[in-house]
C-alpha cells in the first residue's frame, strides 16, 4: 500500500530545515500538481514555525488530492491560538502586512482567522 503522505505530527520530525523546503519547491517545478510535494514542503515549513506558509501548502496539496488525515490535522491546528498570538501584536501585523503585499488571500485568511475576536475587530 502506498505512503497516504507526509504525517504531520510535529513530534516526528524534529530536523526539518530549510533544505527540505528547497528539495519540495524543486519538485513543485517540475510538477505543480504533486499534491505530496506541497505536503512535503508544508511539512517542512511547519517544522520552523512558519504556520501560515505550511497551513497554505497543505491547502494547495489538499486542493489536488483528498486526505481525511492530514484534512483533521490541519483543522485541528488552525483553531489552535498560540499560532496568532505566540509572538504578539506587532509579529501579527507583520504576518499581515506580509500577506497584503503578497496579495496572498489565503494567507491573509489564515491570519485573521486565528486571531481573538477582540484583535479582530481592532484590526478592521
Amino acid at each position: 500500500m502506498p505512503s497516504p503522505g507526509p504525517d504531520p505530527n510535529p513530534s516526528r520530525n524534529p530536523d526539518s530545515n530549510p533544505g527540505q523546503v528547497r528539495d519540495a519547491e524543486a519538485c513543485l517545478k517540475l510538477a505543480p500538481r504533486f499534491a505530496k510535494a506541497h505536503f512535503a514542503k508544508g511539512r517542512a515549513l511547519y517544522f520552523m514555525s512558519d504556520y501560515e506558509a505550511a497551513f497554505v501548502q497543505y491547502d494547495a496539496g489538499l486542493g489536488l488530492e483528498h486526505h481525511p488525515r492530514i484534512e483533521a490535522w490541519l483543522e485541528a491546528e488552525r483553531h489552535k491560538p498560540e499560532y496568532a498570538t505566540h509572538a504578539g501584536p506587532r509579529a501579527l501585523v507583520a504576518r499581515l502586512a506580509a500577506a497584503v503585499r503578497a496579495n496572498d488571500v489565503r494567507r491573509l485568511a489564515l491570519v485573521l482567522g486565528r486571531c481573538p475576536a477582540q484583535v479582530r475587530t481592532a484590526l478592521l
